[in-house]
């Protein structure tokens, strides 16, 4: 009876032992719900998809992603997708134009804004020769706003940009930046159309001015109709918002195009569980990834809503193929460890943290020897820890130990030369939206598949 309590008593220590300990990196697998073969299978604004989906159990946390592979059907002459197409309507402010607002008799342009870190823009230049200098102008615009609120130091305005005339320098260059600026910030709030008006000297010598409307750090909606100057008792009008027109002097707009903005809503067994904006990157087939809910394993029904538009403007998508990413979700993710190190050399390890104040515990064995023996990690995201390993190093494996649960990984080479630093990288990453969340999951991707060893981060 003893023996076999004994034993029955090490059968469970050992299941507990196991249940603490996992020996692998980060978990990924990618399966694939629906294709679409015939290239039919294209949303209208408006249109819906439903499929249905089924989870799996697993004996570990999980992070499940949708992942949508397709694009927004663009207009002509921007159907054939790509880059320079994309590159080609970046700068229009077709998509925000209103023409149609009861009542009114000019274009209206929309700015709609959920207290982006950009700028949403409109310019217009007017020429020296348009210009009625060493005179007070009066400057006066029609606007209206819904929900218009500043967070910060955000706000909506009208710049007034004046360029001077400078030897060795064209009329018409704006390189350098103005020589001054007269901004008036556009009232927030609710209200109907009102006259919003500021007086502005233009100094004997000036080459250029240049219009400005925008800004960032406003959530809301704001229309504006194009400003009007009065000269000495004289009204001139700036041209009306229109659609680009090469054989015209037209606005030119920053981050006023929705082509490459679609707004979907996303829905689980009839639940919404995301209503927003999606980056329709510039390739010639893009993805994007939503966060699924957590749920029970078993059939779920999804469906995906294009969401119709009038301004801005909605275009079609098309879906390719639909796919479930999971993901294991511990508190502590080894995301990447070098498949050889070096002796009497360091390297790093890059984890992941799921949960904000998590206490990490590196061991330490002969000759491998952590950078930090324990840490407490705040906040979640990817972090690193490096490791120095010595010539007396005989370990082939790092721990790593949290809340009770151990980590452990196999270090697959050590080899007995000197590093040759050389660094393989890549600086390609135009198509990955710049938010954390997903460069994060870019970079883990991008070591975990040996892209390269080294990273350059380049302006874009």
């Amino acid at each position: 009876m003893n023996t076999l309590k004994c034993t029955i008593i090490s059968i469970l220590a050992l299941s507990y032992a196991c249940s603490n300990q996992h020996d692998a990196l980060k978990q990924t697998t990618y399966e694939t719900v629906y294709v679409d073969s015939t290239g039919g299978c294209i949303l209208q604004p408006g249109d819906s998809f439903r499929f249905d989906m089924h989870f799996r159990g697993k004996n570990y946390p999980v992070r499940r992603i949708l992942r949508i592979s397709g694009g927004t059907v663009m207009p002509s002459p921007f159907h054939r997708r790509g880059e320079e197409l994309f590159r080609q309507f970046q700068y229009h402010i077709d998509d925000c134009i209103d023409t149609i607002h009861p009542g009114r008799k000019r274009n209206a342009l929309v700015f709609e804004g959920e207290n982006d870190s950009f700028d949403r823009s409109c310019w217009y230049r007017l020429r020296k020769a348009a210009i009625q200098k060493g005179r007070m102008a009066e400057i006066s615009f029609e606007c209206k706003a819904s929900h218009l609120v500043y967070h910060g130091d955000g706000n909506l305005s009208l710049e007034v940009q004046i360029y001077l005339s400078k030897s060795g320098r064209h009329p018409d260059d704006l390189f350098d930046g103005p020589d001054s600026v007269v901004k008036t910030i556009i009232e927030p709030g609710n209200y109907d159309w009102k006259t919003t008006q500021t007086r502005v000297f233009i100094p004997p010598h000036t080459a250029c001015l240049v219009f400005r409307i925008g800004g960032k750090g406003f959530s809301g909606s704001c229309y504006v109709e194009p400003p009007q100057i009065t000269w000495n008792g004289k009204m001139q009008r700036l041209p009306e918002f229109n659609r680009y027109d090469e054989a015209h002097e037209s606005w030119i707009g920053e981050n006023l195009s929705s082509k490459e903005w679609p707004v979907f809503i996303f829905r689980m067994d009839g639940k919404i569980f995301f209503e927003g904006k999606i980056f329709d990157r510039a390739s010639d087939i893009a993805d994007f990834e939503i966060d699924l809910p957590d749920a029970h394993p078993g059939k779920h029904t999804i469906d995906i809503i294009l969401v119709r538009r009038a301004i801005p403007l909605s275009y079609p998508y098309q879906i390719r193929d639909i796919g479930l990413l999971e993901q294991s979700n511990r508190e502590m993710e080894l995301v990447h460890v070098p498949e050889y190190v070096f002796y009497d050399s360091s390297f790093a390890v890059l984890f992941e943290i799921n949960k904000a104040h998590t206490r990490v515990a590196f061991d330490e064995k002969k000759g491998l020897v952590p950078s930090v023996k324990e840490h407490v990690y705040e906040e979640t995201g990817l972090h690193v820890v490096r490791y120095h390993v010595s010539d007396q190093c005989r370990e082939r494996k790092l721990t790593m130990s949290y809340n009770g649960k151990k980590v452990s990984v196999p270090l697959k080479q050590i080899l007995v030369k000197e590093n040759d630093n050389v660094m393989l990288s890549c600086s390609d990453d135009i198509y990955i939206a710049r938010n954390r969340k997903v460069f994060s999951g870019y970079l883990q991707w991008y070591l975990q598949e040996g892209i390269g060893n080294a990273y350059v981060f380049r302006p874009s």
